[in-house]
């Protein structure tokens, strides 16, 4: 897989998005490319993104589409990603942030110091490579 379907955004009812080890698999659709951006409405409550070194940037259209619903968003293994898209704000229900092994990101990403820690400092949980906030929980 090099692209994400067109097709994603009929899943309006698809609560959880695992996408692992896609080696040649860039996130961002075409409509993002090229600014066409349109409005999506999704249900995904977790997504991961895990193995996918070809991406360079987060699907902001897919995680704007999951504003009302996104509450655990996991980044593995991803070195190339670049930064945390501004739309990480909206995401209103998000509860829990894990970025492990992005080396670019988990710099920007640093408790108080990185570039896009104020994109990201009003979420509960966050855990960026060995680096914890949040609350404990109990299994």
């Amino acid at each position: 897989m090099i692209s994400l379907p067109r097709s994603i955004k009929c899943l309006t009812t698809l609560e959880v998005l695992f996408i692992i080890n896609c080696e040649k698999l860039d996130l961002i659709t075409k409509e993002e490319k090229e600014e066409k951006i349109q409005p999506l409405s999704l249900s995904l409550r977790i997504v991961m993104f895990e193995e996918l070194p070809a991406t360079l940037a987060l699907p902001e259209q897919l995680l704007q589409g999951s504003a009302e619903s996104l509450q655990i968003f996991i980044i593995k293994k991803c070195p190339n990603i670049r930064e945390m898209p501004e739309c990480i704000g909206n995401l209103k229900k998000l509860q829990n942030l894990e970025i492990t092994r992005c080396p670019r990101l988990s710099k920007r990403c640093q408790r108080g110091t990185g570039e896009d820690w104020s994109k990201i400092k009003h979420i509960p949980k966050i855990k960026v490579d060995n680096d914890y906030s949040g609350e404990e929980t109990s299994d």
